[in-house]
């Protein structure tokens, strides 16, 4: 299927599924200021009301091409909503659930990219016995392995029985505002970035025999992924990753939750890679500074707003105008994210107060949730006592 019988998304059979009432979309595909040079478009995003307080969100951020964002499209969604979760009642049988959604898209794509590695070895192979035209051979090769690079990252989040579920892979983001008891506003990260900033990745790198500075000025996207042959299965032909002991880049997602749903939480966001970039340039890389500027960026659209629908669109063109103010002219990748409300009230009272950050050493009044990661030395990702 990849690269051969292109899915096509104009329609997917996911759109018939009921939505969320209590979610709103907010999108922008890549651009120019002055929309030269238009590139295809890789976010994709899906969200249902599978029954009665079951929901699903789900971002899918692309990176060099859609085809696993579309492929993870087809394929996480039927992982979850068919009835695997009926009869589950503990928060570790659900998180087994989404484990398991994550490990089939991988194996998915793995099987799908058989043809394309087939070609990748006949060339290679006639390459190195000087057999056919050369310039040919390698230039095949080259597209092909452009091809096996293509990856994705995902942000997925479960409501279940009233608790939230969150997953995620590669470099997109989930946030939880909630307020405290004096009714000050608190945003929480629930997820980890997978990337070089996140120490506990670069030193996982570090111990498979990379240097983490050096791949800083490499384009290595993301350390996790579900995808990118390149850096798993075909990294030894990586000029960056082939001094590895082992597959750097993984497909093993961070899982957390249950994380109780209560009257102090507000209302959660799904980010795509694309509007975490953007925070990430705006504010110079300073997380706990984006995470809060965001969370006070959604507020001022609750105020101004009548839909979620509206809410999540602003604040997407908002950010965007911000990125073009400080990098006039520069290409915006595509921008996408889920606004899931739980105690927000329309038309809010502006959050004018400044946004506490909860940082993880911080978090005393949290517990430890499960990681399903086979890397030891991954963030611990706090969650809720119940």
């Amino acid at each position: 299927m990849f690269g051969y019988n292109p899915i096509d998304t104009t329609k997917s059979w996911t759109d018939d599924l009921p939505k969320c009432k209590h979610t709103g979309v907010g999108f922008t595909g890549n651009n120019f200021t002055c929309s030269q040079f238009p590139k295809k478009i890789t976010d994709r995003f899906f969200n249902c009301e599978i029954q009665d307080n079951i929901c699903l969100y789900v971002i899918f951020s692309g990176h060099n091409g859609s085809e696993v964002a579309d492929l993870s499209m087809q394929h996480m969604p039927a992982e979850i909503i068919f009835d695997q979760l009926r009869g589950k009642n503990t928060d570790e049988e659900v998180r087994e659930v989404l484990k398991q959604s994550f490990i089939s898209v991988e194996k998915s794509y793995q099987n799908s990219i058989d043809n394309l590695l087939a070609q990748k070895a006949c060339f290679q192979c006639n390459i190195a016995e000087h057999q056919g035209n050369e310039a040919e051979s390698l230039s095949k090769l080259t597209e092909l392995e452009q091809r096996l690079n293509v990856g994705a990252s995902i942000a997925l989040c479960l409501t279940f029985k009233n608790k939230l579920f969150i997953c995620n892979v590669g470099t997109c983001r989930v946030l939880l505002c909630k307020i405290d008891e004096n009714k000050a506003p608190r945003v929480i990260q629930f997820s980890v970035d997978h990337n070089l900033s996140n120490s506990d990745e670069a030193l996982r790198l570090e111990h498979l025999g990379l240097n983490a500075n050096h791949l800083r000025s490499t384009p290595i996207f993301e350390t996790r992924a579900i995808g990118c042959y390149q850096g798993k299965g075909g990294f030894k032909d990586s000029q960056y990753l082939k001094g590895a002991k082992s597959e750097p880049i993984l497909s093993q997602p961070e899982i957390v939750g249950g994380i109780m749903i209560d009257n102090s939480s507000q209302f959660l966001i799904l980010m795509s890679s694309g509007a975490c970039k953007i925070l990430n340039q705006i504010y110079c890389g300073d997380t706990a500074q984006e995470n809060r500027e965001i969370i006070k960026m959604c507020s001022k659209e609750f105020e101004c707003q009548s839909s979620l629908t509206e809410v999540a669109q602003s604040v997407v063109e908002k950010l965007v105008n911000l990125y073009h103010q400080k990098y006039p002219g520069r290409f915006v990748d595509d921008v996408s994210i889920i606004l899931r409300n739980f105690q927000m009230p329309k038309r809010a009272v502006h959050i004018n107060s400044d946004v506490e950050d909860i940082p993880l050493s911080e978090r005393s009044t949290y517990t430890t949730g499960s990681n399903y990661s086979n890397d030891k030395m991954t963030n611990n990702i706090p969650t809720p006592d119940e």
